[in-house]
């Protein structure tokens, strides 16, 4: 039983402690002077008789020992504080880098998200730019073939209009572009072209509403609706620019003989009417041709026979008879 009371104070300990600090505590009970004092009074007590001051010893004792143990309990008390403290901190900080991680993440998802946005707007400019130059390089393709068919035109038409410039300067005729008569010169030697109402090539009431459009008249397109627009005038009122419509059918066609007549409003026009000699006449009645007349008793007309645009005399034989009518529309 003598050491009853230390493992009792070591049980107290390791009750309100842990067993390792108990532990502790036993070695310390064990080894320390104080414990070696105990165990000599009661080993002494044990083999004498107990007398007064043995008691007051082991009084003393008892309170060093409680005192111990108190002190030991303390001891624990603020170990098992430092160490909830120390968990506490533990988990705080542990707490405090979860957080940190999780805000990390956040910050590097942001900074992914920001990155895949910024590349897909680099993306869609670069897309622009490269549509933005495939209509660039389109307008300006579009432009060099508008360019150069402007420029075939104009060599189309300086082209006819040199030729025609030197057959005007060798017949001795001054050229003034600013005339429809003379404009109309500049298209000496365009071939005819049946149906054709271009540089490329013309037919009679083609050549003549090429030259009247230029010069902002509106003149229909065939000789049957072009000799019903203007007023019509008679040969001896007949001036620059207007326009003198033919019959050129088969001379079989157009013999009459007078007692059947014809009508009345064309023989003040009809060339050959003046020419009392002729037993037979014609009597030209379909505008099949066309051309315009230029003065000095010539007329420049798109010419089948001949396959271009020329001039020629407008009294000659076989023009003469076959006048239908000669309007004019300005």
């Amino acid at each position: 039983m003598k050491y009853f009371k230390y493992l009792t104070a070591v049980a107290l300990v390791a009750l309100f402690t842990s067993f390792s600090y108990a532990d502790d505590i036993s070695g310390m009970i064990f080894q320390g002077n104080e414990i070696d004092d105990a165990l000599i009074i009661n080993s002494t007590v044990t083999l004498s008789k107990p007398t007064k001051s043995s008691n007051i010893q082991k009084t003393k004792s008892q309170r060093e020992i409680d005192l111990f143990i108190e002190k030991a309990k303390n001891d624990a008390a603020k170990k098992e504080e430092e160490k909830l403290r120390q968990e506490k901190l533990r988990k705080e900080e542990e707490k405090l880098a979860e957080e940190k991680r999780k805000e990390e993440e956040r910050a590097q998802r942001e900074k992914e998200r920001e990155l895949e946005l910024e590349k897909r707007k680099e993306e869609e400019r670069a897309q622009r730019e490269l549509q933005a130059q495939k209509e660039q390089q389109s307008q300006k393709e579009q432009q060099t073939q508008k360019d150069q068919k402007e420029q075939k035109e104009q060599q189309s038409q300086e082209a006819p209009q040199k030729v025609s410039n030197q057959t005007l300067l060798a017949s001795g005729i001054t050229i003034d572009s600013n005339d429809v008569t003379n404009f109309s010169k500049t298209l000496l030697g365009v071939p005819y072209v049946w149906g054709g109402a271009s540089l490329e090539g013309f037919d009679c009431s083609g050549f003549v509403q090429y030259v009247y459009k230029k010069y902002e008249m509106d003149l229909s397109r065939t000789t049957y609706t072009q000799i019903k627009q203007g007023k019509s005038v008679a040969l001896a009122d007949i001036k620059e620019n207007d326009l003198v419509f033919f019959d050129t059918r088969a001379s079989s066609m157009l013999t009459k003989a007078k007692s059947n007549g014809v009508a009345g409003t064309l023989d003040s026009i009809i060339i050959n009417e003046s020419d009392t000699g002729n037993s037979k006449k014609l009597y030209p009645t379909e505008p099949t041709h066309v051309g315009m007349y230029i003065g000095n008793g010539k007329m420049i007309h798109a010419s089948s026979s001949k396959k271009q645009v020329v001039v020629e005399v407008l009294g000659n034989d076989y023009f003469k008879d076959r006048i239908v009518d000669i309007r004019r529309y300005k």
